[in-house]
């Protein structure tokens, strides 16, 4: 098992699918609740990318790790297809969990994503679901690549800092994972691909959305529409996809009046003021939205049209 590496960033998530909860910690007084799921930012060349958690560890501020062995009940893993979870969307690892109620220090998941690994080699491509308990990548154009992180990595998806879960209440996290910035093909390691995820984590406070349309005159041929959001401040300089906060898809759509649109939906964002930009070729050209600054706010979805 390997352990990913993510900043803290808080926010309160309502999980859109619902698994029930596997047991926890001694029940009755003085306990809480914690759910965590996994989203994604997701890549234009990729058909499924299948990734293995394999456990849950949380770190009260005064006692050893909680382990959570069994993700599902009689399940030791489970296989998300990211693709499966754009935008607002989450896979739900856990639900209802009980824990003791309290502060604490970090929370990490783990991954099986071993280098040499046969994560796909059993995978069915015309399926959407994963095939094995290995995490691995299907692209476009037929290849499957084993996904590994490499070493270094294995301190864990970590979530630092003042955590609480309140007695009688519940905590609620979401990890999404721009998987555009974190896979990687090196030369020599074929079939395996490097996976060192870019991840923001939200949990435990209220969040937003931002939406929009692209008009189809900009969806050129060999374009890769995609839709980039930034920081409030980031556009008093140039953007770049390097300093690109979040990123969508941006996906075809038939209206009532079966007219084909283009749209986006970028979510689990904090309230505050944020940039959008489209792009057909992967970033290198960047077009703001005449929408900009765009402001989100608690449990609604902002506009950032593309006209």
């Amino acid at each position: 098992m390997i352990w990913l590496r993510v900043r803290c960033v808080f926010a309160f998530i309502v999980f859109s699918m619902a698994i029930p909860g596997c047991g926890g910690s001694e029940s009755g007084g003085n306990t809480g609740r914690i759910s965590v799921g996994v989203s994604d930012a997701p890549m234009h060349d990729a058909v499924k990318i299948c990734i293995a958690f394999d456990q849950i560890e949380l770190k009260p501020k005064d006692g050893p790790p909680i382990l959570v062995e069994e993700l599902l009940a009689a399940k030791q893993t489970i296989n998300v297809n990211l693709l499966e979870f754009p935008g607002m969307n989450a896979a739900p690892l856990l639900m209802d969990y009980e824990v003791p109620a309290g502060e604490y220090l970090w929370l990490r998941l783990g991954v099986n994503a071993a280098e040499g690994g046969t994560g796909g080699v059993n995978d069915n491509a015309l399926a959407m679901e994963c095939q094995g308990d290995e995490s691995y990548l299907a692209l476009k154009n037929g290849g499957i690549h084993n996904l590994y992180i490499p070493s270094g990595a294995e301190s864990g998806l970590k979530l630092t800092g003042s955590i609480i879960i309140p007695q009688g209440g519940e905590a609620d996290f979401t990890a999404e994972i721009d998987l555009a910035k974190s896979v990687a093909y090196p030369g020599g390691l074929a079939p395996d691909a490097i996976f060192r995820p870019t991840m923001r984590l939200v949990n435990n406070a209220e969040v937003g959305a931002i939406t929009g349309k692209v008009d189809a005159s900009l969806i050129v041929d060999g374009c890769k529409p995609t839709a980039y959001i930034f920081e409030g401040d980031t556009l008093a300089v140039e953007p770049t996809v390097d300093n690109a906060l979040a990123s969508a898809l941006v996906q075809e759509q038939t209206n009532n009046l079966a007219e084909t649109e283009y749209h986006y939906t970028v979510g689990f964002l904090l309230p505050g003021s944020y940039g959008a930009a489209f792009s057909c070729d992967d970033g290198a050209t960047l077009r703001l939205s005449g929408d900009n600054p765009v402001g989100v706010v608690v449990n609604e979805v902002a506009t950032a049209n593309f006209p």
